[in-house]
């Protein structure tokens, strides 16, 4: 990820900082739920009606290092890959108790997308 850093503030490029769409509306975002925690994906966010919705190439974040909150996650990403927790993404999750969704910049997809699939 391009950054530089200013006075103490970390500055990126402005196309790096934007969200990512699609023309049908989605989104790729995070979203957190109540009970199943937390997935990347594309996501339609005005469909969300009594906190449900469908994730389409869902990718649950299981351990996320580096980042002090999910908001700085979908933000600036990670700049510890090897250290986080992606297991393989599904083709389609559908969520209930969805609680956040932050949508994502192309930067911190990347870092996602940089992130082993974890197995056990």
């Amino acid at each position: 990820m391009k950054e530089i850093i200013i006075d103490g503030e970390v500055y990126v490029p402005k196309s790096s900082a934007e969200t990512v769409k699609r023309e049908d509306g989605e989104q790729y975002c995070m979203v957190r739920t109540h009970h199943a925690g937390v997935f990347c994906g594309w996501i339609d966010p005005t469909k969300t009606s009594n906190g449900r919705n469908t994730v389409k190439e869902a990718k649950r974040i299981h351990y996320w290092n580096k980042a002090a909150s999910l908001s700085e996650l979908a933000q600036r990403g990670t700049n510890d890959p090897e250290n986080c927790r992606v297991p393989m993404p599904v083709t389609v999750v559908y969520l209930e108790n969805i609680i956040e969704v932050i949508p994502m910049t192309e930067s911190a997809i990347k870092t996602i997308e940089s992130i082993p699939v974890w197995t056990r």
